[in-house]
Parts: C-alpha cells; structure tokens; sequence
C-alpha cells in the first residue's frame, strides 16, 4: 500500500526537556497505526507535530509525499490532518450540526455543502437524531462524542479579612486547624504541606513565591521534583507551554525579569508541573495589568476543562464568579452563603456589598 503519511527523524525538545528523539515511522493508506508508551513518552508530543501544533526541531514530516512539518495546524487540517484530543470541548451553545460542520468548513467554503457532509458524518455516529439539539443539552453517552467530562471551578468570594488565604493555607497543611478537611475520602489534618502536594494537590500562593534568580525551565522543573524518580515527571510541559506559550519563548530568562502577568503565569505552570487533581490559585489576577488577567482567567477556565478541579480566590469578583461553577461567600471567618455562581452573583446582597452595584 503507498505511504500517506511519514516520519522521518522527528525531534522536538521544550527547553532542556526532549519530548521526541529522532522518531521514524510511516503509515500506509488505510492502515490503522498504533502509538504506544507509557505516560511521557512523548506521544501526544508527536500528534501536536504531525498536527501543526508544534514545528519539529529536527527531521520531516509528509503528508502524501508532500511536506506538512512546519506549516501550522491550519495548513495541516487543510491538507487533510484531522485529530481528536485527549480532552475536547465542544461549542455548547451551538447545536451538535453546527459543532461538526464547523470540521467541515476546513474542505469546503459552502454552507450547503458543509452541511451536508456533517450530515452524513452525524448520521454515521449515530448523531443524526440530535442534529438540531444544543451540544450542552446531549447526554453523557452522546457528549462523549464532542466533549469529555470537566472538572469544577469554586470561588471563594469575601471582603478582605474574610479568612480566604487562610483557608487555602490550610487546606495546603500551612497552618494547623481544628476540624477536618478530607480529600478523595483522606483526612489532611496533620499531613505536612509537601507529603499534601504528592497527594495531587497544587496551590499557586498570593504573591506568586517563584525563586527570582532561576531560569523560568529551573523553576518549572522544580514544580515536578515532588513526582522525583518518575518517568513522565515532565509531561506536563507540553500542557504548560500550550496554555503560557510566552513561557516557552522565555525559558532561560530569570524570573525577576518577567512582568508581573507572566510571572503569574509562571506560578501556575509550577503549579501545574505537580499534576495536581485540585488546584488552588490565590488572588492570581493581583498585580496584573488587564490584558494578561484576561488571558490567565481563560486559560484557568481551561485547565477546568481538563478535568482539574480549581479552588479560586479572586479579588475581580464579577469575573470570578462569571467563571466559576459555584461559590462560597465568607464573612469574618464564616461561610455566609453558597451555591452556584450565577446565583451568588444575582444575589441583592452580594451585587451591593462586593460587586458595587
């Protein structure tokens, strides 16, 4: 069979860290290839270079003897590269048609004829009957098909004093509390703050802590020494640069010398490199002039998306709560409401006393 696709001595390194070395391989026409290896081993590395996500540092890649490395993932998809992703997520507010013919419009400029080749692709997933249906609406057998499940993000809202930091402090097992705080069915009461952070829970502190004298790569590095002795310790990387690229660009540069929004960014992939299930972020828009605290809220919502659970504190409450699945408000110590955020944020009495309105 003739070759569609081929790899030939593909590397890719982020930093000190090679996720691809020298990778040759080729897949004929019609052939399902499998593409194995433990967590790590540079797998999603190679579909987000065969993709256009990523250029390759060495070799080539060709897509029916033509060359696609290097072309960006709008060319590839073009070309004819289609891939899912380990989480997708669809457009909820548009309806399950609208979500496949968006796929169709990299082949065709024509409504009609988008239309009716996402027809034939629900038809063939056995979809068809929920064409008109707005994707948030599927059930989880169907929305598996466009999306994967998320985690949750909860704010914790209140005045300053309120007790927020202190709360997210001891949850992390900085400071000693009555009571009991429990995690995957595990108390933390007692449990150090380092042997807490192997239990897959992050926290990126107010102020951000970074070592200023390291590179940006040592201090990311340092966020992964907890998972020490492991093979996939750095796989985080690929999801870091993909959520900061502008980390990528600034890997040798000391932390002292990034502005304040990227050094935020820079707490958070630390944070990340723990591979954390619960990750707790304290004030991370403080500091931050506008425009990066857009990007840093979007790319918290995403972090959600796959699947990490998000505990916020945030001093931008309107967004904070826009953002969030539910919260919690305190009051001198005290939880004095909860709930959804959009209930929280349409209650009379929050809108005067933290939102000004």
């Amino acid at each position: 069979m003739p070759k569609l696709l081929e790899v030939s001595h593909v590397s890719k390194s982020f930093g000190g860290v090679a996720a691809n070395i020298d990778i040759c391989f080729d897949v004929a026409e019609g052939e399902i290839l499998g593409l194995i290896g433990p967590n790590g081993a540079g797998k999603t590395s190679m579909f987000n270079a065969i993709s256009g996500e990523v250029t390759p540092d060495q070799g080539e890649i060709r897509l029916s003897g033509q060359r696609i490395s290097g072309l960006g993932p709008l060319a590839c998809a073009r070309a004819g590269i289609a891939r899912t992703f380990q989480v997708v997520r669809s457009f909820d507010s548009m309806t399950v048609l609208e979500n496949v013919m968006v796929g169709a419009f990299c082949s065709t400029s024509r409504m009609r004829e988008a239309m009716a080749q996402a027809e034939a692709v629900l038809d063939f997933a056995g979809l068809a009957v929920r064409a008109d249906t707005p994707a948030h609406s599927l059930t989880p057998p169907e929305k598996r098909r466009l999306e994967v499940a998320r985690g949750e993000i909860v704010a914790v809202v209140g005045a300053n004093g309120a007790g927020k930091s202190t709360l997210l402090r001891a949850i992390a097992g900085q400071v000693a509390t009555e009571g009991t705080i429990v995690f995957d069915g595990r108390t933390l009461r007692g449990v150090p703050a380092h042997l807490i952070t192997r239990r897959v829970i992050g926290m990126v502190p107010e102020g951000r802590r970074l070592f200023p004298r390291l590179s940006v790569e040592d201090n990311l590095r340092l966020g992964a020494y907890a998972r020490r002795g492991e093979a996939n310790r750095f796989a985080p990387l690929d999801l870091v640069f993909a959520l900061f690229p502008r980390l990528q660009e600034r890997l040798p540069q000391r932390a002292e010398t990034l502005s304040g929004g990227e050094q935020q960014m820079l707490a958070i992939g630390r944070a990340l490199m723990t591979q954390p299930r619960l990750l707790m972020l304290d004030e991370p828009s403080q500091g931050i002039v506008p425009r990066l605290v857009d990007d840093i809220l979007a790319a918290i919502g995403r972090i959600r998306d796959l699947g990490v659970t998000v505990l916020l504190v945030e001093q931008r409450l309107a967004e904070a709560l826009a953002l969030a699945d539910r919260a919690y408000v305190l009051q001198t110590g005290r939880v004095v409401m909860s709930g959804p955020a959009a209930t929280v944020a349409a209650d009379d009495g929050v809108r005067r006393a933290y939102l000004g309105m």
